[in-house]
């Protein structure tokens, strides 16, 4: 992200659309591989939102949360029993994030890629949806979500090796999805805020832990990758 977006305009989204419109990229595009998960939220919510006329979070009931029967998740808060505050670990840095994330919260602003709220058991059934509901969406879609659209060096997570599906990150050396030692087909995502949801479709099994303690990265990474490589460990053996 850019310096000249400050925090406040987080919950103007008019805003926040003028000012990608008018950003001039830093690299050739598809040259580089690229973690932004802010801005890829944004861009994509947007084109959600001109192509159907109906607001993302219309659009997520109507297409994902209904029809899978995810009743505790949402992109705005609709509901008093979701914790508003992230607790900030005294290990993280990011003093600015349990504020923004506060401020969405209130003003009802998704940040597409960042404000889901929700529980370990919905995302768990996302996951487990994914691999195994044949009416929601085909499996010529499901296929490409699942498979590897790209891969190579991410130059925004420290020149680690990313293989990407569509929205998800796959079997790499990246991040918290997998174990090191202990790969398998499994497919998924983390969470700024100590957060992990992975699927694998060999072993038909969905994994997901939520909370909202925000570590340092160093932390999250090594806490939730031991989680994961343990699960891992004990399918192999199964």
């Amino acid at each position: 992200m850019a310096n000249d977006l400050l925090d406040n305009d987080y919950i103007d989204l008019n805003r926040i659309s003028r000012w990608l419109e008018n950003y001039i990229p830093e690299s050739i595009p598809g040259s580089k591989i690229a973690y932004h998960e802010v801005t890829y939220g944004w861009i994509l919510g947007e084109i959600i939102q001109r192509i159907t006329n109906k607001t993302f979070e219309d659009n997520f009931k109507e297409l994902v949360s209904e029809p899978l029967g995810l009743k505790n998740s949402s992109f705005t808060l609709t509901k008093t029993n979701f914790p508003l505050e992230i607790i900030r670990h005294s290990s993280s840095d990011l003093t600015n994030i349990p504020i923004i994330f506060k401020f969405l919260l209130i003003n009802k602003i998704p940040l597409i890629s960042g404000t889901c709220i929700s529980t370990s058991s919905d995302l768990a059934i996302f996951y487990n949806q994914l691999i195994n509901n044949k009416d929601w969406i085909s499996e010529e879609t499901k296929s490409k979500v699942i498979h590897v659209q790209v891969q190579g060096i991410d130059y925004n997570s420290k020149l680690k090796y990313a293989k990407l599906g569509l929205g998800l990150r796959l079997d790499s050396n990246l991040m918290n999805e997998r174990g090191s030692n202990y790969l398998s087909k499994t497919f998924g995502h983390s969470g700024l805020v100590s957060c992990i949801g992975w699927g694998s479709k060999k072993d038909n099994i969905s994994v997901s832990i939520l909370n909202n303690l925000l570590l340092s990265s160093s932390l999250n990474i090594y806490r939730l990758n031991h989680l994961s490589s343990a699960i891992k460990k004990d399918l192999n053996t199964i």
